[in-house]
């Protein structure tokens, strides 16, 4: 179980590293300097979003479709798998509701990145900028807001339950 751990948690640092360090500034650099719509932490408005793709070459949103998404797919399965058995392993024995309660956020971020974020996301992609509706805008928007508020919680979570078993005398190991 140790050596699928770790190569799990080489895997999301690997990928998360190629997507922020790499992916990202290509797809930044192929829409004319704007950020890609997953790595916009507080969403994008209408406007925004119209201006993005407008900026959007063929070669980028080719990029996102082919290359992005299913690295992205990869990565967040990935680190909600990371996250799950990093979770499971820190409150282990303890921390009554909490702990089990955890246990559930890795799936809310496959949820809002996955099935909701990248699926509507590529279908802005597709459809292009005069495609957009505002509503459509919006609601992907939300999912990428949301996606992050579930990272961080996952951040926080992770912290937490190294400082728990910290605290409980239980040393990670």
């Amino acid at each position: 179980m140790r050596i699928f751990y770790w190569a799990i948690t080489a895997i999301t640092v690997g990928l998360a590293a190629y997507l922020i360090l790499v992916a990202g500034p290509y797809l930044t650099g192929q829409a004319g300097g704007l950020a890609p719509f997953d790595l916009r932490r507080s969403g994008y408005s209408p406007f925004e979003a119209k201006q993005f793709l407008d900026a959007l070459s063929p070669d980028g949103a080719a990029f996102y479709l082919k290359v992005w998404w299913p690295l992205d797919t990869v990565f967040l399965l990935a680190l909600a798998l990371f996250s799950g058995l990093s979770i499971r392993y820190l409150y282990q024995g303890g921390a009554g509701m909490w702990g089990s309660a955890a246990k559930l956020v890795p799936a809310a971020y496959i949820l809002f990145d996955f099935i909701m974020e990248n699926r509507k996301v590529a279908e802005m992609i597709r459809g292009g900028a005069e495609a957009l509706t505002e509503a459509e805008v919006l609601s992907a928007a939300l999912m990428t807001e949301m996606k992050f508020v579930v990272f961080y919680l996952i951040v926080a979570l992770l912290l937490g339950g190294v400082f728990y078993r910290y605290r409980a005398g239980k040393a990670v190991k």
